[in-house]
């Protein structure tokens, strides 16, 4: 079993056997200090979240950026676009690295993918102008980006391991983007531990919070029993890609999103399993009845 820390530990708070997750043991796997969210939801919901961070995140410090900032704060910039909440973090950051406020020009518009993404944007003060619908994602943000004339300059601050999904579809409708690396994914190696629980089905469902953790696990061995459930499609074609088999993918790419997507994988396990106690029973009633004739 996976030893308990301060950070892994998460008892079910009095839970119930009637609570949505009741006796699920959840692996979150999200950087520390980036998962209390999701482990409190799940906590709430009545399973037992594991916290055990399988990715970490650090901020990046570079001229580039450091330009990027002078630029998005004088309205060099007629667009900046954030795909996670992590790039809103690592531009904070380096902004007080820098030992200067973070500012964004009014003139600037902010466009974000996800929920979370827009609720860090709007903790540190900023509007979003733009905000897909529920299925976020770098393609959904393009596919909803607005039909403008060609040449604005776009601001993408993004991630070591980001895909150029975005930037190539913003590109091609012929717009001057600038692509700034904010911070960097480090992959962690699975403990020992929490790798033998996984193959002995100890853990009840994996949350893949990002293609960076389908990554962390690559090589892991996971019991089949174990239900594998993607924060969105990005992260669902990684997971497949890597040959994983998904019990479910949530329609909002978000803590919140994940959860109600285990809910609603709990119940329809329920359904099926109530469903064929009923087919049992009426196969046995049918047999009895013949035996009497």
């Amino acid at each position: 079993m996976v030893p308990e820390t301060a950070d892994t530990a998460q008892p079910a708070a009095a839970s119930s056997p009637s609570a949505p997750l009741a006796g699920w043991r959840v692996l979150v796997a999200r950087p520390a200090g980036r998962g209390d969210d999701l482990v409190t939801l799940v906590r709430d919901a009545g399973g037992s979240p594991l916290h055990v961070p399988l990715i970490a995140t650090t901020p990046v410090t570079s001229a580039p950026l450091r330009a990027a900032l002078d630029a998005l704060a004088d309205g060099g910039f007629s667009w900046v676009a954030l795909t996670s909440a992590a790039a809103v973090s690592a531009l904070q950051a380096a902004a007080r690295a820098a030992d200067r406020p973070f500012r964004i020009a009014p003139s600037t518009r902010i466009a974000a993918v996800g929920t979370a993404t827009a609720a860090a944007l709007r903790g540190a003060g900023l509007p979003v102008h733009l905000l897909p619908g529920t299925a976020g994602s770098a393609a959904t943000l393009a596919a909803s980006w607005p039909m403008e004339p060609p040449g604005l300059r776009v601001l993408l601050p993004c991630s070591d391991r980001a895909t150029p999904t975005l930037a190539d579809a913003l590109r091609a409708t012929g717009h001057d983007v600038t692509t700034v690396v904010v911070y960097r994914t480090e992959i962690l190696p699975v403990p020992e531990p929490l790798a033998r629980d996984l193959a002995d089905g100890r853990i009840d469902v994996v949350l893949l919070t990002s293609p960076s953790t389908v990554q962390a696990l690559a090589g892991t061995v996971i019991a089949p029993g174990t239900r594998l459930v993607a924060i969105g499609q990005p992260t669902a074609h990684a997971a497949r890609a890597a040959g994983r088999v998904l019990a479910a993918v949530a329609v909002e790419p978000s803590a919140r999103g994940m959860v109600d997507a285990l809910i609603g994988l709990r119940g329809a396990e329920a359904d099926m399993h109530h469903a064929t106690a009923d087919m049992r029973g009426a196969a046995t009633t049918s047999t009895t009845g013949m035996k009497e004739l």
